[in-house]
């Protein structure tokens, strides 16, 4: 008996460990990210002369990918290992960036902003739909 509950104790010490590593590599993974960003600003902010006129288009595609594809990668999270998760995901970012370039000469950024939430739930009842139940939380 003693030894059992001594296992089931390094289970959960193992698992708590893992757990560690992986909030670890989490705020690694975030903090590039912000470094990145910061980085691309400050570059902008350097290379654009004074009068030039922000990018907002730009701007908003970048927001609004990162927005969309970000919820989706979190929310599948167990089909990461998947390849198809990622071919699939390569495919929506594709057509997500070329409609973008199509819509945003188009119509008012306002909308684009609106078209985000719909797009997200889009590409996740798709994933769902295309790699089957594992897909889901």
């Amino acid at each position: 008996m003693l030894l059992n509950t001594s296992l089931t104790m390094n289970k959960g010490t193992n698992r708590n460990q893992t757990e560690m590593k992986h909030t670890l590599r989490d705020w690694v993974v975030y903090l590039g990210i912000a470094l990145a960003i910061v980085l691309g600003i400050v570059f902008y902010a350097d290379s654009a002369s004074v009068d030039a006129p922000l990018p907002t288009r730009e701007f908003s595609l970048i927001a609004f990918t990162a927005l969309v594809f970000g919820y989706v990668v979190k929310e599948k999270r167990k089909l990461w290992r998947s390849p198809g998760f990622w071919v699939l995901l390569a495919v929506f970012l594709a057509l997500h960036l070329a409609s973008y370039l199509w819509l945003v000469s188009r119509v008012p950024l306002l909308l684009l902003v609106v078209l985000a939430a719909p797009e997200f739930l889009l590409i996740s009842i798709l994933v769902d739909k295309t790699l089957g139940q594992s897909a889901s939380r």
